[in-house]
């Protein structure tokens, strides 16, 4: 691996990974991104690409600091009002105590669900499916967009 390692990292960056060392472990963002295969590989030549990440810092104790979301459409969820969950991209965004709006990947669709909850309970009471994409982007403009007009319609009725 030792000389296929620097061409496997820059696939990986290729594929819009960054790819860091955390307490001796290699930590991928977003991790959703990897394929099983890039999974196995890395799990295969673990220390090698520990080497090689932290050769370019100097220690592996201390991780670099990546931007909060380092994907723009988080940033967009995020600057709209969601809750992201950076690694994933799924997020929330709470219209009222008892209501949220959720986007999240199942079985390679993303969904876009307005969920009612009741009080103390972990399970939503009632969901009904808003929108569903194949397309993370199209997901998250509808995402964006429907929580807009949500709010903007809670405006109109106070």
């Amino acid at each position: 691996m030792d000389t296929l390692a620097p061409i496997f990292l820059q696939s990986i960056s290729e594929s819009g990974i960054t790819l860091s060392v955390e307490d001796g472990r290699i930590v991928a963002r977003p991790a959703r991104l990897l394929t099983d295969a890039q999974r196995t590989i890395i799990r295969e030549h673990k220390q090698d690409i520990i080497t090689l990440l932290t050769t370019d810092t100097g220690t592996d104790s201390q991780p670099t600091p990546l931007p909060l979301f380092d994907n723009p459409l988080h940033a967009e969820l995020h600057a709209a009002g969601y809750l992201v969950q950076s690694d994933t991209g799924e997020a929330e965004a709470q219209l009222s105590r008892f209501v949220s709006l959720l986007l999240l990947e199942q079985n390679g669709t993303w969904r876009l669900l307005r969920c009612r909850w009741k009080p103390d309970e972990r399970m939503a009471a009632e969901e009904r499916v808003i929108s569903e994409h194949k397309a993370y982007e199209q997901a998250v403009a509808r995402a964006c967009g429907y929580l807009q007009w949500t709010r903007q319609k809670a405006g109109e009725r106070s």
